[in-house]
């Protein structure tokens, strides 16, 4: 049940993030959006407000072939415990997986990748990130995962390239919410 607070906003709310999605809005649309929610309706609005805006804004979905190669394994987006299994040919895949890790904050995509560069929110703005910091990011993530491979699953000893391919499929899962 709705409190009575979330009455008097929750339909502005719903309809601001609707055009944001229809919109494709970008960065600085989206800022403008979440300070003027913040500003006007409180910080229980603003939550809500990019919480619907995560969920609708997700692409549904695919459906899988039903007759698919066994070959690779699904990555493994862990349990917080196990170690990852992540494929070594599924760079889309394995990134996937570390922008759900590592690109969220409180259910929110917290980094983008907006024009040659990912952008970082520091709880005020969107903040360039460099891209030493990516690369350190992404060589413990793999460096921690395990190699996907049929009856092995031995540690995944990262290259220069799977470290590219990663951060290139980055770039196109964190363009928007996953």
């Amino acid at each position: 049940m709705q409190t009575q607070r979330q009455e008097w906003w929750f339909e502005e709310v719903d309809a601001l993030v609707d055009r944001l999605i229809e919109d494709k809005a970008g960065l600085r649309e989206q800022e403008e959006a979440w300070d003027f929610i913040g500003q006007g309706c409180g910080p229980e609005a603003l939550a809500t407000a990019k919480k619907m805006f995560a969920e609708r804004s997700a692409p549904k979905p695919k459906e899988e072939p039903t007759e698919e190669p066994e070959a690779e394994p699904e990555p493994d987006v862990g349990d917080g415990g196990a170690a990852l299994i992540l494929s070594k040919k599924a760079p889309y895949d394995n990134a996937k997986v570390f922008v759900r890790q590592h690109c969220y904050k409180e259910g929110v995509l917290a980094v983008y990748w907006y024009d040659g560069s990912f952008w970082e929110w520091n709880g005020r703005c969107y903040q360039k990130m460099g891209m030493d910091d990516i690369e350190r990011d992404v060589w413990d993530f793999l460096d921690e995962a395990k190699a996907g491979v049929i009856n092995d699953s031995s540690r995944f000893k990262p290259t220069p390239n799977n470290v590219a391919g990663l951060i290139k499929g980055s770039e196109g899962s964190s363009s928007s919410p996953i």
